[in-house]
């Protein structure tokens, strides 16, 4: 049984996930292409959804873009159809005005249909001002009635680590992604084209014990995201990030 180590640099965060397997690095099956998935593959599927969801918002986001919630007036149910083209053509909308200001877009964005129907946008952004886009959703969504859907704003904060704000994001579109019929996408988020990759590299170590984890000079280890276990395959796992310590200095 080879022991594996899989590092991923994300912004000012730098992420070791170790792992013991017959098999290379952490890579473990996707679901099966079948109409039912194990609940452990469930469990394995969501985990992964939110290290790369995690991954892509450190890479790319800092204090002060923005984490939006935007949905429809409260008796408006829209169809998957016509919510993925409105979403589309706020997107649209939005390249356009950041075109203006200078800026290019940049997001992730995930969505969520309630039992009833009701439609919901998790979206992280890049900052501009936020009347910018409530103009833009609401011109979209608002109607005669509610002219001002429901939308709320909120900066990010100084944290290096954004975990949290990934968590959230995968948890609030679980139920909807695993019922067909309220799934919008395939993927657990969209993202636009222009983020930045996290840097991923996988290697094979010697070391039949792990030892202490060691923060790299200029960092520091976040004690409240280190596990230290087994999978629910048997074998022995440790996950644990360090933070750069002068996060202010963002790496773009």
């Amino acid at each position: 049984m080879g022991r594996w180590r899989k590092k991923i640099k994300a912004g000012n965060t730098f992420e070791i996930f170790e792992y013991a397997s017959g098999r290379k690095g952490l890579k473990i099956p996707v679901a099966p292409k079948s109409n039912e998935t194990s609940e452990k593959q469930k469990r394995q599927n969501d985990k992964n959804a939110e290290s790369k969801c995690r991954w892509y918002i450190n890479q790319n986001f800092r204090a002060g873009d923005w984490w939006i919630y935007l949905t429809y007036p409260a008796k408006i149910r829209p169809t998957i159809e016509k919510a993925k083209n409105d979403i589309s053509k706020f997107f649209r909308g939005m390249r356009t005005i950041y075109k203006k200001a200078g800026k290019e877009l940049k997001y992730i964005m995930a969505a969520g249909m309630g039992k009833r129907g009701a439609v919901h946008f998790h979206l992280v952004m890049n900052y501009i001002e936020a009347g910018k886009i409530a103009e833009v959703w609401r011109a979209i969504a608002g109607t005669k009635e509610t002219p001002y859907p429901t939308m709320n704003f909120k900066p990010m904060d100084t944290r290096i680590n954004h975990a949290d704000l990934a968590a959230y994001i995968i948890k609030n579109t679980l139920e909807s992604f695993y019922d067909p019929e309220r799934r919008l996408y395939a993927d657990r988020f969209c993202k636009s084209r222009n983020l930045k990759k996290p840097k991923i590299t996988v290697k094979k170590v010697k070391a039949k014990r792990w030892r202490k984890p060691k923060p790299p000079k200029g960092y520091y280890l976040d004690k409240r995201y280190t596990y230290e276990g087994y999978t629910e395959d048997g074998y022995p796992y440790r996950h644990y990030i360090f933070i750069k310590i002068h996060g202010e200095e963002y790496e773009t």
